[in-house]
């Protein structure tokens, strides 16, 4: 999926627009692409609050300002009245007699179906109960500078009420090209039109989106093809593409054998959730391995279970390393570093450098090779490190990279020096490859922000390496795969724990491919 800027979108929809003009067959005129963005963001919306209790979606409050961020309101308010019977209230900032073009015919056919107030400077009272769902369509991607006026207030109205809010292409307030947004709305879903904007991905953007869903306005397919992209996401569509048929004579051989290493002394939590990962993940075996005196047993019965050492072993050592490669026999994939501790030896991570096996990286590992950059030239598989922002740091300083870079700059420099595939995880988790290649993920939410959220991430997408996925793919369908699991957690987003996540990854399947 491409990422645009602001005038990228204009040029393409002036276009559109102008080939209409022309009566060409493809075209499409402003009316119909707002009506489309419209409608789309309505079924988008009603798809993200299905299944919430009663009392949280009584009734939709829907600002409109005066562009054609405000028709889009316009049409979403009439489709949410009509096609779904909600109880639906739009407040328009400017008079509807004000507006022009395409916004004004729109609100023109609205305002005979919605109950509206224009000319709005401020939310009465009763906009901002309890059960109420703010949809924004105040200021577009137009906006240059911070808010004032009506639209001030109102923003400041709306973070103060804590109410659930939808904003329509862009969260009311925020710059769509440079990410600037300190007095922006903050959304908890974004429905963003034909493209993402770049400045959703920068400084307050990542903070004020709230998910994003990306819906369609009928553009004609050879300008949706030709735009011309400032970045690069995965989104649905992406993911969709890279999964692939379950064979029908397939067996477990087919899918792969999986090696989890991790643990430590009592630290038994995060190697198990990444080996859960990797059964999820769809694996067609999966051994568990810790080190002889860790508190680990297995989680599950379809779990292989291996111990390296003695009971006197708290962690990983060297005089592991033969008994290594006996564990390595029929594997197609390895997981390394989930709780292994800061008194794991290097030698056993070696060894696994040392072989051509694709193998995932994570956590404790990933300090490991920070403070022993030099085992990594070793390796001749494809090799994944998944940092969060502390380990990232700790690698830079390893590799002897800039620290201090813009973050899609260090996980790009960090690739590019090491040869291996970077998740770099977070908000819009990063992907970059060694050819500099690099992509946002769309998916994900706070509901992941729980201790063993990225240990699942290593087990999904090492299950993936282990069924022969390429590496980078298998980075960025285990990233969406692993977001798309958080959006589907229906209890509060402050109470999933790592352990729902993981059990969430099949729903998580059946949300991209059912063919999975």
């Amino acid at each position: 999926m491409k990422i645009v800027s602001v005038n990228e979108m204009r040029r393409l929809e002036a276009t559109a627009m102008k080939r209409d003009a022309n009566n060409r067959v493809d075209g499409i005129s402003g009316a119909d692409m707002m009506n489309v963005a419209g409608r789309g963001a309505a079924h988008c919306i009603m798809d993200w609050i299905e299944g919430w209790p009663a009392r949280q979606r009584q009734r939709f409050v829907v600002l409109a300002g005066k562009g054609n961020n405000g028709g889009d309101a316009w049409v979403a308010a009439r489709v949410l009245d009509q096609t779904f019977a909600m109880d639906v209230t739009l407040y328009s900032v400017c008079d509807i007699d004000d507006l022009t073009g395409d916004a004004k015919y729109h609100a023109d056919i609205a305002n005979h179906a919605v109950n509206a107030y224009d000319g709005v400077n401020e939310l009465p009272p009763e906009a901002l109960e309890g059960g109420t769902i703010i949809v924004d369509g105040l200021l577009g991607t137009g906006l240059k500078g911070a808010p004032k006026g009506a639209y001030k207030r109102i923003i400041q109205q709306v973070n103060e009420s804590s109410l659930p809010v939808v904003s329509l292409d862009v969260p009311s307030g925020l710059d769509a090209d440079t990410g600037d947004g300190a007095e922006a709305i903050h959304a908890d879903l974004t429905v963003t039109m034909c493209f993402p904007k770049q400045g959703m991905f920068l400084k307050d953007g990542p903070a004020v989106c709230g998910r994003v869903e990306v819906v369609g306005i009928d553009l004609p397919m050879d300008l949706f093809d030709g735009a011309k992209p400032v970045g690069e996401a995965i989104g649905a569509d992406d993911a969709r593409r890279l999964v692939t048929r379950r064979c029908g004579d397939g067996y477990k051989g087919t899918y792969g054998h999986l090696l989890v290493m991790g643990g430590s002394g009592g630290y038994v939590g995060a190697p198990i959730l990444s080996a859960l990962g990797g059964v999820r993940g769809g694996a067609g075996l999966v051994t568990l391995c810790v080190p002889g005196g860790c508190l680990a047993n297995p989680p599950l019965a379809s779990l292989i279970f291996r111990r390296l050492g003695t009971a006197a072993d708290g962690c990983f050592k060297a005089s592991m390393a033969e008994d290594l490669y006996t564990l390595l026999y029929n594997k197609t994939a390895v997981a390394y570093g989930p709780g292994t501790g800061d008194e794991a030896e290097p030698q056993i991570l070696e060894k696994l450098l040392e072989t051509d096996l694709p193998l995932v990286i994570d956590a404790d590992g990933l300090r490991l090779l920070a403070k022993h950059p030099q085992m990594l030239p070793r390796k001749h598989g494809e090799t994944v490190l998944t940092p969060h922002l502390g380990e990232m740091q700790a690698l830079m300083k390893g590799f002897g990279l800039d620290g201090a870079a813009p973050k899609e700059t260090q996980a790009v420099e960090l690739a590019k020096r090491t040869g291996c595939v970077v998740v770099l995880k977070g908000r819009f988790t990063i992907v970059a490859e060694p050819n500099g290649r690099l992509t946002l993920n769309m998916s994900g939410g706070p509901a992941l922000s729980t201790a063993g959220s990225g240990d699942v991430l290593t087990g999904l997408v090492a299950a993936l390496l282990a069924q022969g996925m390429a590496t980078a793919d298998a980075a960025r369908l285990g990233v969406y795969l692993h977001g798309v699991a958080g959006y589907l957690w229906k209890g509060a987003k402050c109470a999933m724990s790592a352990d729902d996540l993981a059990e969430l990854i099949s729903e998580a399947w059946k949300e991209v491919s059912v063919l999975s």
